[in-house]
């Protein structure tokens, strides 16, 4: 018998890999700060070769999370696939929903600094509201139920974000730099069995019964 344990290097050139994407994507804001459209354009690569989920990562997880806990009346969405000699991509570590956030994130990042808002603030005026609820997306998606507004809120007071900022603005005095970061990010689950799963290839069974055993 023989036992054989790949390197991380090793595992880097031979293993499924979570996300390779080239984005360009733009955000528009009225005078108040608040989001008046996105618009997004990926280049997803699958890897050399299909694997179980690789189309349905970038083409069903990422736009049905793209425009986040905010309020978005408007969205233009393309997304294309490409082939390239590399592992080939599967579902890890959030499988389409971490490049969501990171768009809109950054796009919500850079749209504060533009307009000289606090990034806090610049959220807290898009957040989807607790009457919004249920919403749906420009996608299509239905989010049941929330309160983002109210998540932020405990996100400031119990981080002691204005502490922080002080401690930002004193330590840059000094030539030191201090960064903040700020996201929401947000998750799916019960996507079975249902019409959405079905789009992944879900379709094959394995619900049709189950054993429960609790301890």
């Amino acid at each position: 018998p023989m036992k054989w344990t790949a390197t991380r290097s090793e595992t880097l050139q031979s293993d499924t890999q979570a996300r390779d994407h080239s984005t360009r994507a733009s955000m528009a804001l009225d005078g108040e700060g608040k989001i008046t459209g996105l618009k997004v354009d990926t280049i997803a690569c699958l890897g050399g070769y299909l694997s179980n989920f690789a189309p349905s990562i970038p083409g069903n997880s990422y736009p049905q999370t793209i425009t986040g806990l905010y309020a978005t009346p408007a969205l233009g969405l393309r997304v294309r696939t490409v082939y390239a000699n590399t592992v080939p991509i599967d579902a890890y570590r959030g499988s389409g929903r971490p490049e969501a956030t990171w768009v809109n994130e950054r796009l919500l990042e850079n749209s504060a600094r533009e307009m000289d808002l606090d990034v806090v603030e610049v959220r807290r005026r898009n957040l989807l509201k607790k009457p919004d609820f249920p919403y749906q997306t420009p996608v299509g998606r239905v989010y049941d139920s929330g309160d983002p507004p109210a998540l932020l809120d405990l996100l400031v007071r119990i981080s002691k974000y204005e502490d922080l900022r002080c401690e930002q603005r004193a330590l840059r005095k000094n030539g030191v730099l201090m960064g903040i970061g700020l996201a929401a990010f947000l998750d799916k689950s019960g996507t079975g069995p249902s019409r959405q799963l079905s789009t992944k290839g879900g379709l094959h069974g394995g619900y049709e019964s189950a054993l429960v055993r609790v301890h």
